[in-house]
């Protein structure tokens, strides 16, 4: 083997010893990581894993302005994935499995990626649920967070929530 790949990217390495694969793999070359100060790993961490270095991408009939205000109010996409699916208080559980009754579990959550990430909702309908109502309602969940964004109920919520995690 030598190289390694994921959704983003494939990586190939022309010498690795067999000794050190794992470690290549996984952290780089050793040279590297002795060679680099205390200051050059943070300017790394700060310039590959932070919210200056999240992409959105909306699609559709939109004004750009107003979609980057909205997106600036919602901080990041944990907090929108929390408000709209973490609990059994958030929005989507509460209307599509209590007061709709069209699914039994819903979820929300973001997969960062090197080049991008993606932004998942989805929810499990009831049996003989029509999926077009189901996925409707996530869609007009969605576009009212977007619109108006979070209450201060929500953000409550979804602060406690990640302080438990």
């Amino acid at each position: 083997m030598n190289g390694t790949t994921n959704q983003d990217r494939a990586n190939y390495f022309q010498v690795v010893p067999t000794t050190a694969l794992d470690m290549a793999l996984w952290i780089g070359s050793m040279d590297d990581l002795n060679a680099a100060s205390l200051d050059d790993v943070r300017t790394w961490f700060k310039t590959w894993y932070g919210a200056a270095n999240a992409v959105l991408v909306v699609a559709g009939d939109v004004d750009p302005e107003d979609v980057g205000a909205r997106v600036e109010r919602l901080d990041h996409l944990t907090l929108a994935s929390d408000v709209l699916a973490t609990g059994r208080s958030s929005r989507l559980y509460r209307r599509l499995v209590y007061e709709d009754q069209i699914a039994t579990d819903v979820s929300a959550f973001a997969l960062g990626r090197q080049f991008g990430s993606l932004f998942i909702l989805q929810a499990t309908a009831q049996p003989g649920q029509d999926l077009a109502a189901v996925e409707a309602v996530l869609d007009e969940e969605l576009r009212a967070l977007l619109e108006s964004g979070p209450t201060e109920a929500d953000l409550a919520r979804a602060q406690t929530s990640q302080r438990a995690f």
